[in-house]
């Protein structure tokens, strides 16, 4: 498996543990961008790894541009505010997270957020978006 792969399981595995983030979207934590599931439901958080963002180190380690979008229906009484709850909940479990897995050898040296976006909503799908983009560094 590549290191690209393992560090998108890994960041899916430790949100759908938070108990907090299952209340929202249970285990729909998508490892692709949302555009590639078929038929997604929500709320859901999405995870792609960005274009061209893989380089290795001197020593080994890829360094990773992941992006971690929250999807929230604008149907709920306050999308905004669960879309923040969730926002907070992947910051505290993502920042700066050193993350070892046995079960898929995999070493994640660094997880810092580099940057947000701000809230979109998109009338059509009546969804309320928050993207994060981390830069990972794993080997």
């Amino acid at each position: 498996m590549a290191v690209e792969q393992k560090v998108i399981e890994k960041i899916r595995s430790v949100l759908i543990a938070d108990s907090t983030i299952d209340g929202y979207v249970k285990t729909r934590v998508y490892g692709s961008h949302i555009s590639s599931v078929k038929e997604p439901v929500h709320p859901s958080i999405s995870l792609h790894l960005l274009p061209g963002s893989r380089k290795f180190s001197e020593r080994g380690f890829a360094i990773l541009n992941i992006q971690v979008d929250i999807w929230v229906l604008n149907t709920v009484p306050d999308p905004q505010g669960d879309v923040f709850i969730l926002v907070d909940r992947v910051r505290a479990l993502l920042d700066r997270q050193k993350l070892v897995d046995s079960t898929i050898p995999l070493k994640v040296g660094m997880s810092v957020e580099t940057n947000s976006g701000q809230m979109m909503t998109d009338p059509d799908k009546s969804l309320v978006h928050y993207p994060l983009i981390y830069q990972v560094v794993a080997a």
